[in-house]
């Protein structure tokens, strides 16, 4: 566990070394109807590393779309997703992890990406180790919260996918039981994931449902029917996902 809160110690101090040659804008750039002018003079009121998840909410909400420029973002990039970690964000994570794609992340240089893609690695092994994750990443209700959010940066799901598989650790079991439980519904019913954000990422809520499904612990799907309750369901889902910790 020390080694996976390394990790995403490193991770996020590589954050701060490749945005750190980016600087806040000059000049305000927001819409007068959806920010104030004291909102915007709060980013501006601190040392970058003063911040806190109160100063940097409203604007997690709002940058790109309606405040700020790309380049400002990119200055904030750093402690915003460092906070995140640490605080308690009055801000959906799932908004705030999208926020990239709106500011054309496709497009930044590879090493931009390759680090915010080093950090999402770092920060799911992290919340793996951890149960429950209100202490340790209280941004975070729950694994299928981090899970989306990485979802909206991340492209290819796989890697943290197989990560869960070869982690037998009772809070990587907990997790996926909590997981099962959260999508049991939205499973059985339409095969899709509950959380509304992963409709942005439609690739890669696939990548997580045919991943589910592929395993055995999906078996309570396959022998359910029209009579068993949800309750039922997830009772089921449980006891399989617990026989993953048999020795």
């Amino acid at each position: 566990m020390g080694n996976d809160r390394a990790n995403l110690d490193s991770a996020i101090r590589h954050l701060y070394e490749v945005f750190g040659k980016y600087r806040s804008d000059t000049e305000p750039s927001f819409c007068k109807h959806c920010v104030t002018d004291e909102e915007d003079l709060r980013l501006r009121s601190k040392p970058l590393r003063e911040l806190t998840a109160d100063d940097l909410a409203r604007y997690a909400w709002k940058a790109i779309s309606t405040w700020g420029t790309v380049e400002q973002f990119k200055y904030l990039l750093p402690r915003l997703f460092e906070t995140v970690t640490t605080s308690k964000f009055r801000c959906d994570t799932e908004v705030l992890f999208k926020k990239p794609r709106l500011a054309g992340v496709d497009g930044w240089p590879e090493a931009e990406k390759a680090v915010l893609n080093t950090y999402c690695d770092a920060l799911w092994h992290y919340a793996l180790a951890h149960h429950p994750l209100t202490g340790t990443l209280p941004s975070f209700p729950s694994i299928d919260d981090c899970l989306c959010s990485i979802g909206q940066i991340v492209d290819d799901l796989s890697p943290l996918l197989a990560a869960w598989d070869s982690i037998r650790s009772t809070a990587a079991t907990f997790h996926l039981i909590e997981f099962a439980s959260e999508n049991a519904s939205s499973l059985r019913e339409i095969r899709q994931l509950s959380n509304a954000f992963w409709k942005e990422r439609p690739t890669q809520m696939q990548q997580v449902v045919d991943w589910f499904f592929s395993h055995e612990f999906a078996l309570p799907f396959d022998i359910a029917t029209q009579t068993t309750t949800a309750w039922e369901l997830r009772d089921d889902l449980t006891k399989a996902i617990q026989r993953r910790l048999a020795p």
